[in-house]
């Protein structure tokens, strides 16, 4: 027969009274948690309080089956904090003050009276506490951040047609247009309609590459020697003359000419961002019978080697910078579909080199020739 005065039976007894109490304080103390339900408000928790009045019985358990509580408890965790995360309100702070103010209850009621809990049980509670603000706050955290991805991804497929439709008309105005000014209006705003569409674009071929997609795209010989000049001259253009390229020649391959574009107009775009304002950038182009490179150098500060693992993930802040956006993934996804690889080299001595190794016969075209054959 169970012991009436344990801890765990004190909890379960009181689990109604907890909760009550707990909603009256979080109505009144959380922002967020004033305009909801009471079954919004409750949702997770009365289950989270069974498993730990559950779990302070017969310890300690077996591996197996602490391994079961624990799974438990951090499914009910995780559901606390991905249905806290679907409420525009909720703030991250908010979300763990909540469990701030269940865990002063809950100590509240079981001891009152001055029935103080034995300080083993107190200290699982508290230890199991933390582990569920952990986890809860973690699945906030992600759920908050594929919703933000899914609301940036619906942005872009919006901005798809009113773009289209803007550079076309664009373009009609600079084809008609015989005055001056016009056409070089119509014509700037060509270029940044052009633009647009292309950021457009990457915000959506980045998010297909995060979901495991793969990118489809066209296969044709392609001059990356060529395509590199093509790069370089128009970010002359805007940050002047400070680009060097090294290169043997025409450095021929089956690739996609678009996306090897933007490929190099990332890296060169960061080497711009996150280098040196004064010092040139060298864009190296290397060949051998089946193989091409491209080496981006820059100078200033190194990339600190921790972050050099996860750079090419996304969301990397470096030097008071907000991050490295989505420019990375995207040469990551790239480079990958091509079949090819991509590292980063940084240190104080050699500064920072973006390295990216191509097969002159890409994947995709590899492919294409099996299905022929």
């Amino acid at each position: 027969m169970a012991d009436k005065n344990s801890t765990s039976e004190r909890l379960k007894t009181a689990s109604a009274e907890i909760m009550k109490r707990w909603q009256a304080r979080a109505r009144a103390e959380v922002p967020a948690a004033s305009g909801q339900t009471s079954l919004i408000l409750e949702n997770s928790l009365p289950n989270w309080l069974d498993l730990l009045a559950d779990s302070l019985v017969h310890r300690p358990r077996s591996p197996e089956q602490l391994a079961q509580e624990h799974l438990q408890r951090v499914l009910s965790s995780k559901f606390h904090g991905r249905s806290r995360a679907v409420i525009p309100a909720y703030e991250m702070k908010q979300l763990i003050f909540e469990y701030q103010i269940l865990r002063e209850v809950l100590f509240e009621v079981l001891e009152a009276g001055g029935k103080q809990l034995v300080p083993s049980d107190r200290d699982w509670i508290l230890a199991l506490m933390e582990r569920a603000v952990s986890v809860a706050a973690t699945e906030f955290a992600d759920r908050l951040k594929e919703s933000q991805e899914q609301f940036l991804l619906s942005i872009a497929h919006d901005l798809r047609s009113p773009i289209t439709s803007a550079k076309l008309s664009a373009e009609l105005v600079r084809r008609f247009s015989k005055a001056e000014p016009t056409f070089g209006l119509a014509d700037k705003l060509v270029k940044d309609m052009v633009r647009m569409s292309d950021m457009v674009e990457k915000i959506l071929d980045t998010s297909q590459i995060r979901a495991g997609g793969k990118l489809r795209f066209s296969i044709q010989e392609c001059d990356l020697n060529s395509t590199v000049r093509e790069v370089l001259a128009d970010i002359k253009a805007v940050h002047g003359d400070r680009f060097l390229l090294v290169s043997p020649g025409p450095v021929l391959g089956l690739w996609n000419g678009d996306y090897l574009r933007r490929v190099i107009e990332n890296l060169v775009g960061n080497a711009v961002k996150y280098g040196s304002p004064t010092a040139p950038i060298r864009v190296t182009l290397e060949q051998t019978e089946g193989k091409a490179s491209i080496v981006v150098h820059n100078e200033g500060t190194p990339i600190p080697v921790e972050r050099q693992a996860t750079l090419f993930e996304g969301h990397e802040g470096h030097e008071g910078h907000e991050g490295w956006g989505l420019g990375l993934p995207l040469v990551k996804g790239v480079v990958d579909a091509f079949g090819g690889t991509v590292f980063v080299e940084s240190s104080e001595q050699l500064g920072t080199n973006f390295v990216v190794e191509l097969p002159k016969r890409s994947r995709a075209a590899a492919g294409s020739e099996k299905k022929a054959g």
